[in-house]
């Protein structure tokens, strides 16, 4: 959960202070949120076939993997969005210095 939340941080200071003009670039934070849900999604989906071992539970174990699957593709996009970010950041910060 503190991935999500340091993700999205990050992700609004890069982008306010890359970008005069951020509106909608904000709304990117939401993505690194959507993981941490899809993570706790993930964690019921462990907890409940635990609990329900002998039986069958390949409904829950089909549901888990994917929710863990979508999880590492949206901490993947955030950490591309943070590295993204952070160039255009240093890019604008050279051609303001060089102004």
């Amino acid at each position: 959960m503190c991935y999500g939340l340091l993700f999205s941080s990050i992700i609004i200071l890069i982008y306010q202070k890359a970008f005069k003009r951020y509106g909608r670039l904000l709304l990117l934070n939401l993505i690194p949120l959507a993981g941490t849900l899809f993570d706790l999604l993930e964690n019921l989906g462990i907890f409940s076939m635990i609990r329900i071992y002998p039986a069958g539970f390949e409904a829950v174990a089909l549901l888990t993997s994917i929710s863990g699957i979508i999880k590492f593709s949206l901490n993947g996009i955030s950490l591309l969005l943070v590295v993204g970010g952070t160039i255009c950041f240093l890019i604008t910060r050279a051609v303001q210095n060089k102004a």
